[in-house]
């Protein structure tokens, strides 16, 4: 295994988790439960909630069982993460990393709160977007990474590994 690779992986890991989980103690503890706070007029409000189910609110009061699916998830991706870190370039480093982070802040929330702190409230997104937390964003940016890198193997017709 590449060395470098895996101090990569666990350096992204770690800050990723400690930011989700430290926005996380500060939005509980200057936001009051379901009050708007105004960021940016009509871009960006923070917004105080507390999310029993999983994504968008789905599997509400299902906490045992998310938490341990969170926990199966995350010892997945840490498995398969170190054995394809030998071969993986950064882009799938990176979406390793942040797939880890999101799936390991949302599983310390359930873990210690039995529900996930979510505050984010980004008003450009369409519709009536669900309120999110960082380890969303990590998430989706892993999902992000993740396209981007088979668009990028499959315009220059590379294999992946």
């Amino acid at each position: 295994m590449h060395k470098k690779n895996l101090i990569i992986w666990l350096i992204t890991v770690v800050l990723a988790v400690f930011l989700d989980q430290i926005s996380k103690t500060w939005a509980s503890h200057n936001l009051n439960f379901a009050e708007t706070m105004q960021i940016i007029p009509n871009i960006l409000n923070f917004k105080l909630l507390y999310n029993t189910g999983a994504a968008f609110s789905s599997f509400n009061n299902q906490t045992v069982v998310l938490t341990i699916i969170s926990f199966l998830f995350s010892v997945f991706i840490i498995k398969y993460t170190l054995q394809k870190l030998n071969t993986s370039n950064y882009t799938q480093i990176f979406c390793f990393s942040f797939l880890l982070a999101g799936a390991l802040g949302n599983l310390i929330d359930r873990i210690l709160f039995s529900k996930v702190i979510d505050f984010i409230d980004l008003l450009i997104l369409p519709g009536n977007f669900p309120i999110f937390n960082m380890a969303d964003v990590w998430i989706n940016l892993a999902v992000f990474l993740f396209v981007l890198d088979w668009l990028r193997f499959k315009r220059f017709g590379q294999s992946q590994s």
